[in-house]
């Protein structure tokens, strides 16, 4: 909820958060349990190495607010209306099932609880690009429209973008 990645400057939030679950926290990203309004982290990753490199980092950071969970975004580990909020930087655009993906961030998280990610726009002038991205690495961008319409048709309100290029920011409602 809190990163920057790539020069896009993320929604940040004053609320109270008591849990938040990173899905996709690759080597550990851990900035938001920094912030005094998170009292606990879940991060998820299917990579047993990228999980691996997040226990370094928390170690070394002396970080002792987060839980590192092996797992995948398709079938999140938690029980529903399990925390407050979810993280999704860089990874609804590798997703097999983004709509199940999706779900299941919504099935988490409490009512009212918010989703902040970071993922690629859609581009018409580099559609070749992205069609070769897609193709070979499964990396895809979204209509920001298109997605904003799949996160109401998942049980999501209030979805916005923020950032006017290739990469920004979503947020929505449960």
């Amino acid at each position: 909820l809190f990163r920057v990645h790539a020069n896009v400057e993320p929604p940040v939030t004053d609320e109270e958060i008591i849990g938040l679950i990173d899905v996709g926290t690759k080597a550990g990203v851990f900035e938001a349990t920094e912030q005094d309004i998170i009292e606990s982290v879940i991060a998820l990753d299917l990579s047993a190495k990228m999980l691996e490199l997040a226990a370094q980092r928390l170690k070394q950071e002396r970080i002792d607010n987060v839980v590192l969970v092996r797992g995948t975004a398709l079938e999140l580990p938690l029980e529903d209306a399990a925390v407050d909020a979810v993280s999704n930087s860089g990874g609804l655009h590798l997703y097999p099932d983004v709509p199940l993906a999706i779900r299941e961030m919504r099935r988490v998280l409490v009512p009212g609880g918010k989703v902040a990610g970071l993922t690629f726009r859609r581009a018409i002038p580099i559609a070749r690009i992205e069609r070769g991205l897609d193709r070979f690495a499964g990396v895809r961008g979204f209509d920001f429209d298109a997605l904003g319409e799949l996160f109401l048709k998942c049980g999501f309100s209030d979805f916005d973008w923020h950032g006017e290029r290739l990469v920004g920011w979503y947020t929505a409602r449960a």
